[in-house]
């Protein structure tokens, strides 16, 4: 090489820029089970509502019921499957696939996960919201953007 001093103004570049951190996409204190339950006295079963967030990047966040004292799901309401990102308090949801159980006129408005149907919806879409954890790490709160609507307070289970 002619100019040995572009080369090693070269190799430092490479290396430094080998070196930085990569950007986070999401706050690591997401990563887990959020759930929001209530017992519903007429049916017998507890509604839940759920986020997981993976450290992979991908969620799920569904509305499903469980019968009394039991933790499997017995029917689902809605079911979304994405990838997620967050930057300071703001979550983004790229949902990928969306399910709905198929329409009953005199059935349950839950039905098994294998009988959900998928839902068309544009590839573009990207759900922005407000979010905070709270400081021990045990409450997610996610600020609804309808001033009709109410903000969402998640407890973590896992």
């Amino acid at each position: 090489m002619k100019n040995p001093s572009l080369y090693s103004i070269a190799c430092l570049f490479l290396f430094f820029s080998a070196c930085q951190e990569k950007e986070e996409l999401f706050s690591p204190n997401l990563i887990g089970t959020w759930e929001i339950a209530n017992w519903n006295e007429s049916i017998e079963r507890e509604s839940v509502v759920s986020f997981i967030f993976k450290s992979d990047g991908t969620y799920t966040y569904q509305w499903t019921d469980r019968l009394s004292k039991e933790d499997d799901n017995v029917g689902y309401q809605l079911l979304h499957k994405g990838f997620f990102s967050s930057l300071g308090d703001q979550l983004s949801l790229m949902p990928r696939e969306i399910f709905y159980p198929p329409i009953q006129n005199n059935g349950p408005p839950f039905g098994p996960k294998e009988e959900l149907v998928k839902a068309d919806f544009s590839s573009t879409q990207v759900d922005r919201m407000q979010f905070r954890i709270s400081e021990d790490g045990q409450e997610l709160l996610i600020y609804a953007d309808d001033p009709q609507a109410l903000d969402m307070l998640y407890t973590k289970v896992e």
